[in-house]
C-alpha cells in the first residue's frame, strides 16, 4: 500500500481528491485483527462494502466507489479503494444472469491509477453489446472512472454530482534544495539518461521531464480519443482537466440526463429499454 501511494506513477484522478485521500491513509491506523483477506469485502469497522444487487425490474447495479486501482492488496477497500478486477467480475456477474435486463454502474469516484483503467473500459464497451449498460453518479464520476463510464449507452447525474476531469498528470516532488540544505548530495549512476529520474533529492533533467511530459501527453491523447468515439458531442474545451457539476456536465454533452436520484435513472433505463 505505502509503495502504491508513493508512487510518481501516471494518474487518472483528481488531484484534490487523490491529495486528502493520501493524506487520511496510514498504514499504522489499521487495527490489528484486520490484518486478512477473509474480510476484504469490509470497511476497517467491519460494515459490509457495497456489491452488486439485482432488483425486480430486472437492472443489476454494480458499485464503483472509490479510487480506481488494480492489485492492490485486499485492505486497501477498507480505504476507499476498488479494484477493476471485482468490478469486472460483478459485470460479467450480470451478464451471466438470465434474469438481468440490463447493467447500471453506479458511480463514486473521483477515479484512479491508469494500470488496468484502459483494459476495463474496452471490456465495458465489448460488454455493452451483450447487454444495454448505463452509468449513474450522485457523487464523483471523474477521471478514470469517467473513462469506464463513456463507453456505456447512457450517463445519468444528479444535479450536485461531479462529472468530467478527463486528463492526465504526474505529481514529482523536487527534493534537491532541501538535500543540499541538509548537507546532503544526491548522486544517481545511470545506465541511461532516463534511468533514476525523480530519485529523492535530485532534480529532473530537461530530457527527464520532457520524456515524463510525453507520456502524459501520450495517454492523454487516448483518454480523449476514448471519449471522443464513445461521446462524440464532447468538446476539447470540455477535456481540460476540470470538473462540471451534474447540470453542466449535460451542456458539455458529458451526460445525457440530469435525474433526482437513481430511481430515476432506473425510470429512463426503463422507458429506453421498452
Amino acid at each position: 500500500m505505502k509503495a502504491a501511494l508513493a508512487s510518481q506513477d501516471v494518474l487518472l484522478i483528481d488531484p484534490k481528491r487523490w491529495a486528502a485521500q493520501v493524506a487520511e491513509v496510514s498504514e499504522a491506523s489499521l487495527p490489528h485483527s484486520f490484518t486478512n483477506d477473509e474480510d476484504e469485502d469490509c470497511d476497517i469497522y467491519g460494515d459490509c462494502l457495497p456489491q452488486m444487487t439485482v432488483g425486480e425490474d430486472g437492472i443489476a447495479t454494480v458499485p464503483i466507489k472509490g479510487t480506481i486501482s488494480t492489485g492492490l492488496p485486499a485492505i486497501a477497500s477498507a480505504f476507499g479503494f476498488v479494484d477493476t478486477g471485482k468490478i469486472r467480475e460483478q459485470i460479467e456477474t450480470a451478464l451471466a444472469d438470465p434474469k438481468v435486463r440490463a447493467v447500471l454502474l453506479n458511480f463514486d469516484s473521483p477515479g484512479g491509477f491508469v494500470t488496468g483503467t484502459p483494459e476495463l473500459g474496452s471490456y465495458i464497451a465489448e460488454a455493452a453489446q451483450k447487454k444495454p449498460i448505463y452509468s449513474y453518479t450522485a457523487g464523483l464520476c471523474c477521471s478514470a472512472a469517467y473513462w469506464l463510464a463513456a463507453p456505456t449507452r447512457a450517463i445519468f447525474a444528479t444535479i450536485s454530482a461531479e462529472v468530467g476531469s478527463i486528463g492526465v498528470y504526474v505529481a514529482h516532488t523536487d527534493q534537491s534544495a532541501m538535500a543540499s540544505m541538509m548537507g546532503l548530495a544526491v548522486r544517481v549512476f545511470r545506465s541511461g539518461k532516463y534511468k533514476g529520474a525523480g530519485v529523492p533529492g535530485t532534480a529532473l533533467s530537461d530530457d527527464q521531464a520532457s520524456n515524463i511530459q510525453q507520456r502524459v501527453d501520450s495517454l492523454a491523447a487516448i483518454f480523449k480519443s476514448h471519449v471522443m468515439s464513445n461521446r462524440p458531442g464532447v468538446s476539447e474545451d470540455s477535456m481540460q482537466g476540470q470538473t462540471f457539476l451534474g447540470y453542466e456536465s449535460a451542456f458539455a454533452k458529458l451526460s445525457d440526463a440530469v435525474v433526482v436520484d437513481l430511481a430515476g435513472a432506473k425510470k429512463i433505463m426503463l422507458a429506453d429499454l421498452t
